[in-house]
């Protein structure tokens, strides 16, 4: 039984309305988790078994399009892929600026802002997949 990471969006969801600040550190976490999981098990990458892989290669290799993730994602425009790594970068900046390094207090609106854009990159999959 494999596990579904859209689940953390749900969770995400469900953190937001506890009104406190670890609540909504946890909801960002949990948002970015859910998209940078499914998007990279969709591109066939495993975090494990010795391969050079980290989130920021990741998340290049969407914002450039290059050859390799185009073969691996079905998006048909190039363009949905770099729009893609660009908000996955900014989640990404903003899980570790909110749950890691502290520097960005966070708040409801972030972490609104992030479930949203998570939902907006599953919507454009959805559409890719059933294209």
């Amino acid at each position: 039984m494999s596990f579904d990471w859209r689940d953390y969006l749900e969770l995400s969801r469900l953190l937001v309305v506890n009104n406190n600040e670890a609540s909504f550190r946890s909801a960002i976490s949990r948002a970015y988790y859910a998209v940078f999981n499914v998007l990279r098990i969709h591109a066939g990458y495993n975090t494990r078994g010795g391969q050079d892989f980290s989130h920021a290669t990741f998340i290049q290799q969407l914002v450039s399009a290059n050859d390799d993730i185009i073969q691996k994602l079905p998006f048909h425009e190039t363009s949905d892929l770099t729009h893609i790594g660009n908000e996955l970068n900014e989640l990404r900046r903003l899980r570790n600026s909110c749950d890691y390094d502290g520097t960005t207090p966070p708040t409801p609106k972030i972490a609104q802002d992030c479930i949203e854009k998570v939902e907006a990159i599953f919507e454009l999959l959805d559409e890719a997949l059933e294209y």
